[in-house]
């Protein structure tokens, strides 16, 4: 499922394409010097990035990469996509996964992704009052 870029045409100086700003493999807009576009507002004409948020938080960590490239002189890095995969829920319990390209289905899969989401749970509070919720469904 892609999101739909909201990208009000601000900047005359670029180009934009189905209201996304096109960019260079290292995260750049075309037309703009020291501007580089992520996610759901960024178009890459040379290969093609899904707009999700694997993709974004991927960018999101190469483009931190790229300022401090920039600001040290140095060249930086182009931006390469990694797929880890998608987890896909139709019922709660049955859930499918795809783990580089290999599918994966059921309970198992479902508590896989419950503990992936709880690891990715920032507060500590948060993570005491859910394990309820993890293992004893919704």
């Amino acid at each position: 499922m892609e999101t739909v870029p909201a990208t009000p045409n601000l900047l005359k100086e670029c180009s934009l394409k189905e209201g996304q700003f096109i960019i260079k493999e290292h995260l750049q807009i075309i037309g703009l010097k020291d501007a580089l576009a992520l996610g759901d507002v960024a178009y890459f004409e040379k290969g093609y990035w899904p707009s999700n948020a694997q993709v974004a938080i991927q960018q999101g960590k190469a483009a931190a990469k790229v300022v401090m490239a920039v600001r040290a002189g140095e060249k930086s890095k182009k931006f390469q996509v990694f797929y880890f995969g998608e987890i896909v829920s139709l019922v709660v319990g049955d859930d499918t996964i795809k783990i580089l390209g290999f599918p994966v289905s059921g309970n198992f899969v479902f508590l896989i992704r419950r503990l992936i989401y709880m690891a990715k749970i920032q507060r500590l509070l948060l993570v005491s009052l859910e394990p309820r919720v993890w293992f004893l469904g919704n």
